[in-house]
């Protein structure tokens, strides 16, 4: 499938409204991208280990984060968390 209709197809699925945020899914996502660019191999498969997260999936990372992040913002109850670090 073409990365264009895959990213019209998340976006046109954000766009019809009542997501909700899934703040464990975000973080996951985020936890792994910040594996990828802490590996050593510098996103060469020769130099890869066994577990190390090929970079051929930082599109469909980039746009998990993303699409999750969109979400959370859309969710009705994301104003409990902007007010939670407005306290601090």
């Amino acid at each position: 499938m073409n990365k264009a209709v895959v990213e019209d197809t998340m976006w046109t699925f954000l766009s019809m409204g009542g997501q909700k945020g899934n703040p464990e899914l975000m973080n996951e996502h985020v936890q792994r991208l910040l594996r990828m660019v802490k590996q050593k191999n510098a996103g060469q498969k020769e130099y890869a280990k066994k577990d190390d997260i090929s970079f051929d999936l930082i599109d469909p990372i980039k746009w998990s984060i993303i699409c999750e992040a969109v979400a959370l913002c859309l969710d009705e109850r994301f104003e409990k968390v902007i007010e939670l670090f407005k306290e601090e």
